[in-house]
């Protein structure tokens, strides 16, 4: 089973935003040498926490430093952007880096606004619109499940929910649920896409599922649960539209804050442990769903930690190196 990486391209509290996206850079051209099948990045637009609002065009800067893995968005939040824009956009891309762009679209939530509490454009995060753009950007693109365009690139749908799953199953596109923000609604959003997708009967092709998981693993146990404190902390810290910087980890927090133990418990929004471990967890979880694919992501204040603990699971999950990046088309 192919499994690739997202990056929300995170701040490190009193670090530069210059140097996470360097980071993210040089995370992508390791895991490709590991073997992960994709690198997605995410667009946050809260500049205290996150480093990257234009994923698009860090996906270029990447594709170019990188020579096999598919590199993409994860997701676009196309509630923002006008669909003629973001396709040409890609267009570029898929031409200049055939077979290897992805467009993974999502859609901003909360209190509509974006960029620190500045207020989103009137109108721009409705479902209405959304779905409205979602399928005039596929038409252009000219792609679906059964059928890809000649350059490659492969349309996603990324979503924590159910409206996400539904329109992802009408459209005919790949979903990937983001179990890492709702690790709850992932049975209930997976069987609504499936059987959306099969009720939908005037094109060809099968359903496409991934699932996007926060892992952290480090050599002990006890060393990855005080790595995994910076992603606790963070979240404790975070608020919808005043993102906060990942802190460095803190080894008293667990014991300051008992309940956050939980966090760290099964079933949790991150797997966190030694790669035997968490490699187990993945593959339960992948069975459990019928998964297609997966996707990680890991919180981490350290790049060099994060990178071990991709390269930890990848000789756990016997990833095979420098896989030339396929198209499928079911």
């Amino acid at each position: 089973m192919p499994i690739g990486v997202v990056d929300l391209v995170a701040k490190g509290e009193g670090r530069p935003s210059a140097r996470s996206v360097a980071e993210s850079v040089d995370l992508a051209i390791a895991v490709e040498e590991l073997g992960y099948h994709r690198f997605w990045i995410g667009e946050h637009h809260d500049p205290a926490g996150y480093a990257c609002g234009s994923p698009e065009v860090l996906t270029g800067i990447i594709a170019a430093r990188t020579k096999t893995i598919r590199v993409g968005t994860g997701a676009l939040l196309l509630n923002l952007c006008d669909p003629r824009r973001v396709y040409e956009s890609f267009e570029v891309l898929s031409g200049v880096f055939p077979g290897r762009i992805d467009l993974g679209l999502g859609r901003s939530q909360g209190d509509d606004r974006v960029d620190g509490g500045v207020p989103a454009a009137a109108g721009s995060v409705g479902s209405a619109d959304y779905a409205a753009k979602v399928s005039d950007l596929k038409a252009r693109c000219k792609t679906n499940i059964g059928h890809l365009p000649p350059n490659g690139l492969q349309l996603w749908m990324l979503g924590a929910g159910l409206t996400s799953a539904a329109l992802a199953g009408s459209l005919k596109l790949p979903f990937c649920f983001a179990h890492f923000f709702n690790p709850s609604k992932a049975a209930e959003a997976i069987a609504l896409y499936r059987n959306t997708f099969r009720a939908c009967t005037h094109e060809l092709g099968l359903p496409r599922v991934a699932m996007c998981v926060s892992v952290l693993c480090s050599g002990t146990l006890s060393d990855a649960r005080l790595l995994a404190t910076s992603h606790l902390m963070w979240l404790a810290r975070d608020r919808p539209g005043v993102a906060a910087p990942v802190p460095p980890p803190d080894p008293s927090f667990l014991s300051r804050l008992p309940q956050q133990e939980e966090l760290l418990a099964p079933p949790s929004r991150m797997l966190v442990g030694e790669a035997r471990d968490v490699a187990r967890s993945l593959s339960s979880m992948s069975a459990q769903h019928e998964l297609d694919e997966m996707l990680l992501t890991s919180v981490c204040f350290d790049a060099k930690a994060r990178l071990e603990s991709y390269e930890l699971l990848a000789n756990e999950l016997q990833l095979m190196p420098s896989i030339p990046a396929r198209v499928f088309v079911p």
